[in-house]
This record gives C-alpha cells, structure tokens and sequence, in this order.
C-alpha cells in the first residue's frame, strides 16, 4: 500500500531523507520518524515527528500543476485569516517549501500537528454547543470571499456526470445502471444557478 503512496510524489528516496532536509531548511529540530496518513485521495501527508514536536507535512501530487497548487495555497491563506479551526501552516520566506533530492524536485507545506480524532472515530455525537460551534464555523466559511478560481476536483458532485461517462466502462451492470439514471438527473440540473462557496472539509482538515 505504501507503495501506491510514494507514486503520487515519484518518491525516489527514503523519506526520512526528505523530512531531514526539511527540518533543516525549517529549523524544526532533529529528525526522529515519520508515519503516512491514510486517509487523502490525491496528495501525499504524513507526520514527522522531530525532537521539538510532531508536524504535518503535506508534499503535492506529481500530478498537480503548479497552478493548481497556487490554488490550494489561496485556500489556505484564507483560512488562516478566518476564525475557524484550521491547522495553521509554518512558514519561512514562503508557505510552500521545496525540497530537490536526486533531481527530484518536491512541493511541501508543514502545518501544525493536531493531536485528535473526529466525532465520527470517537463513537460520539456533538453537544448543542459544539453544533452551534460547528454551524458558526460553516457560516464564516460560506461568507468567505475567496479571489481564486475553483480547482477541478474529480471527486466533487458538479462533476459526477464528466467521471461517470470517462469511467463507466470500468463498472458492472449494476453500477451502470445505478449510477446512470443517477447521472440523467444530474443532467437536468442548472448549476448556474447554485451557490458555490468554500468547503469545510477542505479547510479543516486539508488532507484531499
């Protein structure tokens, strides 16, 4: 599985090579380990531990141009400007970082390591005032002003019929058919006319 992580980024090194130069390019403290975070569909993230503390480095899909990381970024520096719960990147001269190992050349942003789970991993269920919180913290992300243009994301819904019709040669007959009458709805619906707005998904937990 590892494997299949280290070809998003054409990792042609350890890793721990990329996070020891990291942390002298960052002054975050001598290298101890890393681990791959699973969960993300696109880039590759994982956790470095140093001896000044834990760290999250997220290192660009091979596959992301340049623009669309820009893009990313935007989104990013706007969060950090809202009051929302968002991991806040370290920065030096620049938010994003690059690291060239072997003529290798690897895009990175380090963000806070936050120690926790999400309600649905803890077994719980919000309390009226983390509810409020949590709507609090939508509502400001809806109203956020975002002067970037929208990253094309595969796995969004105003894009289910474009995958459906480049993938359904891979699908079953159920699935065809499921997901077929599901993409003659969609046909019908007029985006224009919804509102598009910043995702908290995205924002809270930057792991795409």
């Amino acid at each position: 599985m590892e494997q299949e992580f280290y070809e998003r980024i054409n990792l042609n090194t350890k890793l721990e090579n990329i996070s020891q130069a990291l942390c002298e390019k960052m002054a975050l403290g001598r290298h101890v380990s890393d681990e791959l975070i699973l969960v993300g569909y696109e880039d590759f993230n994982y956790i470095m531990t140093t001896d000044t503390g834990k760290y999250c480095v997220k290192i660009f899909n091979k596959n992301r141009s340049d623009e669309d990381v820009k893009k990313y970024i935007d989104r990013i520096e706007l969060a950090q400007t809202l009051d929302i719960n968002t991991p806040k990147v370290i920065t030096t001269d620049n938010i994003m970082q690059s690291i060239s190992y072997d003529g290798t050349t690897y895009r990175l942003l380090v963000f806070e390591y936050i120690d926790g789970k999400s309600f649905y991993d803890l077994g719980e269920i919000p309390d009226e005032n983390e509810t409020k919180e949590i709507i609090r913290q939508m509502a400001t992300l809806h109203k956020a002003e975002l002067k970037s243009e929208f990253i094309y994301d595969k796995w969004a819904i105003i894009n289910f019929v474009k995958e459906y019709d480049e993938k359904k040669a891979s699908l079953d007959g159920e699935y065809i058919d499921t997901f077929g009458k599901l993409a003659e709805k969609f046909k019908k619906l007029n985006w224009t006319s919804c509102r598009m707005g910043l995702c908290m998904a995205t924002l809270l937990a930057p792991m795409s």
